[in-house]
């Protein structure tokens, strides 16, 4: 076996940990969040931190403050994609909450409904496209590469959100 070969079966393997490693990170985002309260009525603002949160304003400012070491710089890291996390799970949660109030709306009154369909689908593979995503971005973050862009995923959830508040409002077709 050459050098070439051995590189590729290298690669090859890292590429099938990483796809699993992002295959079990999603599915513990399909796991909706259970809490003792009922969900509090979904607001975007409550995620407006989460580009904040990963951007580079705060790793910037710690690196320019006397005595902070590597192992503090690596720690703020690691410690704001834990809690950017935290913020994705609660989306998600929000988001099939969501999601399932808008196809109980449509399964109502499914004639009026019948074009809405394909778009919550959409809204749906558009979701866990971007989640897969971030994810990919948290780890090329850990890796040092990269930013953590959470907007396409914010608009996706506001989205559905305006469509189930339309529909929820009064009699007629979800516009999604």
């Amino acid at each position: 076996m050459n050098t070439w070969a051995i590189s590729a079966s290298v690669v090859a393997a890292l590429l099938a940990v990483a796809l699993g490693i992002l295959l079990v990170r999603m599915l513990s985002y399909r796991r909706p969040f259970v809490g003792d309260d009922p969900p509090p009525e979904f607001s975007l603002s409550r995620y407006q931190p989460m580009a904040q949160l990963m951007s580079g304003d705060d790793l910037q400012f710690l690196s320019g403050q006397p005595g902070v070491t590597r192992v503090q710089h690596q720690r703020f890291k690691r410690n704001r994609r834990r809690v950017f996390r935290l913020y994705l799970r609660e989306l998600a949660a929000d988001f099939q909450l969501l999601h399932r109030q808008a196809r109980e709306i449509v399964a109502e009154s499914p004639q009026a409904n019948a074009a809405s369909v394909g778009s919550i689908l959409r809204l749906q593979v558009d979701f866990w496209r971007f989640l897969a995503l971030i994810e990919l971005q948290l780890v090329l973050d850990q890796m040092g590469v990269g930013t953590v862009d959470s907007r396409r995923l914010l608009e996706t959830v506001n989205a559905l959100h305006a469509s189930v508040s339309r529909a929820s409002a009064g009699p007629g077709p979800v516009m999604v």
